[in-house]
């Protein structure tokens, strides 16, 4: 949940305000930071708290990351990223193990099947599976469908020797969940046995609770999708992408109304200053609402130009993606003649909204040895704030990891309220604007103006941001601006100040004693990832349980249906649940405290991440056609030699088709220039197994025809898959 609040207690000498983003820690990962002027960390972190359950119409989050910078077996100070998740059970299952037969008083083989993401998630190693602090169970993980085959429930047993008890069944839940689809879900099979040992009698010691504990995922690879900076298919900690990912999986935006040319500006904008994004979304909110409250923390916001959604930075910015600190050119500059009478407004800032403040940023150092996470706290001030300056407090510990990140964007909203000084709007008269001009573009005013009582004439040439437009009836462009302050050199004053500002830097050990629980030493530097769940729930047979309760024997599935006759009758008791780790007859008593369950997979080595990861989507094989649409501007007179060119549209957009065969795909592969210098583009065709089949060169003038491609200037293009 993502939420803003601001307060200033009575007493406080400077006040104080609190902006929160992302949700307070859930109970079982302690509460929130203890903030202080240099540090805090988490007093009372209770790892061991009971297992959440999931609750009913509870939206699965979304876990967002990609560690860089280290790997699984040689984590180092340089590692970025990842986060440390508590998911909840939709199902569990407990049953009394048995020995030779019989059930062993006051021990407990508990399963949990965890909702762990929306989407696909990376491997999961071994290292990085808790149960409370301990590296416990055994696991699998599945997609779209139930990990583990066993069916929920309780099987406990009272434990009699004759017609003695012994001891009664150990207390655990009854309702213990049912079978779902999954669809487009990551889930999470965790099995465990414990054993509590044995007094001198040889009676069992009473159930310590152990098996009750919540399970932790440190996940180093979140979600997977196809990168916009690499195109390549695999986790992200891009905000870009998380972007993108929402965009496509809204039920509501089309391919065409996204605006990929700027995610992919954005994208390579926050990669290069990094601002990577580890964390886990949850809570249902609008996608603008989100962008609004995390955007500022990423110095980006969204836009919405000729109907097509995308990001643009909040500052200036190089084709490479750094912070532009070099002198400005404006995209458009409007004069008199350009801007309707009287529509310019000037809306000052007071001195109270400028007034100098300390931002104190909370974020989350997060480690690569499992457990090991701590939030911090850094000071952001100028040099020149008074002492008796207020302190503004932000909460980043959601999604930001790095202290570079925190302090840049504290020194962003710092530097705005430093040195803008208003706020302007300002109307365009038909004929001076075209549909490109939209949200987060750089423009000029460069108007002359006349002092009524003086008789004087100056002139006021100010730079601003695009915040929003709109469009009158008659046509008019209404601009809300925002001030660019700029220097004699028209280098941006915020830029300046953004790209200058450093860190400490250094890791903080975490301060963590607790000793190892783990139930082999092993696994702290077990890197392997478990293959993922191919014995998971089928949908068949989701259904079949739903219906009759459990899962269906040999010989009841005809063809992939179901055999004719009389519906399958139940069994009169429960069928066991093997999987999952946790089925078969277990060894011999093992030593008091948590022990592997029996019949646990032995796990072949492989290297950090999937060895294979799963192929980018592609488009049904039944298309015949992709559709290329390419959006074309006029250039102005001036560039073109003073041609006239009121007979030419202020832009045009051109569609083509571009034909295949069952099972080829196509893609743009090249935007370049001839050796005269005319914009083309690639489009590329590629058969069902990768490989090239042909490729097509669209150059400008195919679009406009003849000369009249010459005064054209290539602005956007789209390529989605269709039917002829």
């Amino acid at each position: 949940m993502i939420a803003f609040s601001s307060s200033s207690p009575s007493g406080s000498r400077h006040g104080k305000t609190s902006i929160a983003l992302g949700a307070a820690a859930p109970a079982a990962l302690g509460g929130a930071a203890k903030v202080t002027a240099t540090g805090g960390v988490e007093p009372s972190s209770d790892w061991n708290s009971p297992q959440r359950a999931v609750q009913l119409l509870e939206r699965a989050p979304i876990i967002w990351c990609r560690r860089i910078g280290d790997s699984c077996s040689s984590p180092s100070d340089a590692g970025i990223g990842g986060v440390i998740v508590s998911p909840g059970a939709s199902a569990c299952r407990f049953d009394s193990p048995e020995i030779d037969g019989d059930p062993v008083a006051n021990a407990v083989a508990a399963k949990y099947r965890l909702v762990v993401s929306q989407g696909r998630l990376g491997g999961i190693h071994v290292r990085d599976v808790f149960q409370g602090r301990c590296r416990v169970g055994a696991f699998s993980q599945a997609y779209g469908k139930p990990a583990g085959r066993w069916t929920p429930g309780n099987f406990l047993v009272d434990v009699y020797d004759g017609a003695q008890l012994i001891a009664n069944k150990v207390e655990a839940p009854t309702q213990c969940g049912t079978a779902g689809t999954y669809e487009g879900l990551t889930t999470f099979s965790f099995a465990a046995t414990y054993f509590n040992g044995f007094d001198e009698n040889g009676v069992g010691l009473p159930d310590r609770g152990h098996w009750r504990w919540q399970i932790h995922l440190f996940i180093r690879n979140g979600v997977e999708t196809t990168r916009l900076l690499d195109n390549t298919y695999g986790s992200s900690n891009n905000l870009a992408d998380l972007y993108l990912f929402l965009l496509n999986n809204d039920g509501r935006t089309s391919d065409v109304q996204i605006d990929r040319e700027s995610l992919t500006t954005a994208a390579r904008f926050m990669d290069v200053n990094g601002l990577f994004w580890n964390g886990e979304l949850s809570g249902p909110t609008s996608i603008s609402d989100l962008m609004s409250k995390i955007g500022p923390y990423y110095m980006v916001r969204e836009t919405k130009i000729n109907g097509r959604y995308g990001l643009r930075p909040l500052l200036p910015v190089t084709p490479s993606g750094a912070i532009d600190t070099g002198p400005l050119q404006p995209e458009w500059v409007f004069n008199n003649e350009s801007i309707v009478d009287g529509s310019y407004t000037f809306q000052g800032v007071g001195p109270e909204a400028r007034r100098p403040y300390v931002a104190l940023a909370a974020w989350r150092q997060q480690g690569g040895a499992g457990l090991d996470r701590m939030i911090r706290t850094t000071p952001v001030s100028y040099g020149d704030t008074p002492d008796t300056a207020p302190t503004e407090e932000h909460d980043l510990t959601q999604s930001v990891t790095t202290e570079i990140h925190a302090v840049r964007a504290m020194r962003f909203g710092q530097a705005k309220r430093r040195y803008i000084t208003h706020t302007a709007s300002v109307a365009i008269k038909p004929g001076y604007w075209n549909s490109t001009l939209g949200e987060g573009e750089l423009i000029a005013l460069q108007l002359d103006r006349t002092d009524l009582e003086a008789g004087t004439t100056d002139q006021l040439r100010e730079w601003y941001w695009i915040t929003s437009t709109s469009i009158s009836r008659d046509g008019q462009l209404k601009l809300a601006l925002e001030q660019c302050p700029v220097d004699a050199l028209h280098r941006s004053l915020v830029a300046l100040d953004v790209a200058a500002v450093t860190a400490h830097g250094g890791i903080w050990p975490s301060g963590d004693s607790a000793p190892s629980c783990d139930a082999d030493p092993s696994r702290a530097t077990d890197c392997s990832i478990p293959p993922e769940d191919a014995d998971a729930w089928t949908d068949d047979e989701v259904w079949f349980y739903g219906r009759y309760g459990r899962r269906p024997g040999q010989g009841e599935f005809v063809d992939g249906g179901w055999r004719s006759g009389p519906s399958p009758v139940p069994p009169a008791g429960p069928t066991g649940g093997g999987g999952g780790g946790g089925g078969g007859a277990p060894a011999p008593l093992p030593p008091t405290g948590p022990v592997e369950p029996p019949g646990i997979p032995t796990y072949p080595s492989t290297p950090d991440g999937p060895a294979d990861p799963p192929l980018p989507p592609q488009p049904p094989a039944d298309f015949t056609k992709y559709t290329l649409i390419v959006g074309l501007r006029r250039i102005n007179e001036s560039a073109w030699g003073g041609l006239d060119l009121s007979g030419f549209p202020e832009a045009r957009i051109e569609q083509r088709n571009i034909f295949i065969t069952p099972g080829q795909t196509a893609r743009v592969t090249n935007i370049t220039q001839d050796d005269n210098g005319i914009d083309y583009l690639v489009v590329s065709v590629f058969n069902a197994d990768g490989s090239f089949a042909v490729a097509n060169d669209y150059f400008k003038s195919d679009f406009v025809g003849g000369v009249n491609g010459w005064v054209y200037q290539w602005l956007t293009q789209s390529l989605s898959p269709g039917y002829i």
